[in-house]
């Protein structure tokens, strides 16, 4: 018994560091992912991919500063870590530059943002929807239901077009009856829109006969804007030079 309370007491200080590393190790492991949760739901709320990336980036941070800590409190000199732990980084970095590069890519992406979650993008060959970005790849689901993974670098050397910052065409619809036919009638509805100053696409532009009633012809006309602030212009404009150019409609309805 005395010569166990002998060993007790000659190595206390050695137990009581290896208690408080263990603690201090099992608390930083805790805290590490407790703070990985809390950033991630945080800042999912405005950007998931935001908050699923800074939360790792934090998560292996801590971990990092929990086992210098740790290993400090057992008597090791953390200077001496800190140095063997940059010349293993530089060992690491010329044995994995790919992933590094995918690593430094993965932060371009998240700074420079040229999608977000849920965007539909054509990167090269490849099209579908960007499900997250991780620190070294990008989950993208395919048109055919298939998930894709792509190292990061791969994603920001290639051409990416994302097809959901698309303008959105805005449509405006109109039924105008008019009394009396000429030939090239449809011909002048056309000019109104496809003439200065509208200077519309006749791509953009619909027009059809849908019926005769005792008023004359129903004229059906659509028209799409590239930008949705074009509309009000383009009402005000078709109004004022139709009833200018063709004295023969009787009324002008705007479909809504």
């Amino acid at each position: 018994m005395e010569v166990a309370l002998s060993y007790l007491l000659q190595y206390k200080s050695l137990l009581l560091s290896i208690l408080k590393a263990l603690m201090i190790g099992g608390l930083g492991i805790y805290l590490a992912f407790f703070i990985r949760t809390y950033i991630c739901k945080w800042l999912s709320k405005q950007d998931p991919i935001l908050g699923s990336f800074i939360s790792q980036a934090f998560f292996v941070l801590f971990l990092i500063l929990t086992g210098i800590t740790t290993l400090g409190t057992l008597g090791v000199q953390t200077t001496s870590i800190v140095a063997l732990l940059g010349t293993i980084g530089l060992t690491i970095a010329l044995a994995l530059k790919n992933s590094l590069s995918s690593l430094a890519s993965g932060i371009l992406l998240i700074v420079l943002r040229p999608f977000k979650q849920n965007d539909f993008v054509e990167i090269g060959s490849i099209a579908g929807h960007i499900e997250s970005i991780n620190l070294f790849q990008t989950s993208i689901r395919l048109e055919n239901g298939k998930l894709a993974i792509f190292p990061n670098d791969k994603i920001n050397n290639n051409t990416i077009i994302n097809c959901s910052n698309l303008i959105k065409k805005r449509e405006v619809q109109w039924l105008v009856n008019i009394a009396s036919l000429q030939q090239n009638t449809q011909d002048l509805l056309l000019a109104i829109f496809i003439d200065p100053p509208l200077n519309l696409k006749p791509s953009d532009i619909a027009i059809c006969a849908v019926g005769l009633d005792s008023n004359g012809m129903d004229f059906h006309i659509k028209v799409c804007a590239e930008n949705p602030s074009q509309i009000p212009q383009i009402k005000d404009h078709f109004i004022h030079t139709a009833q200018t150019t063709l004295s023969e409609i009787t009324s002008i309805k705007e479909i809504k």
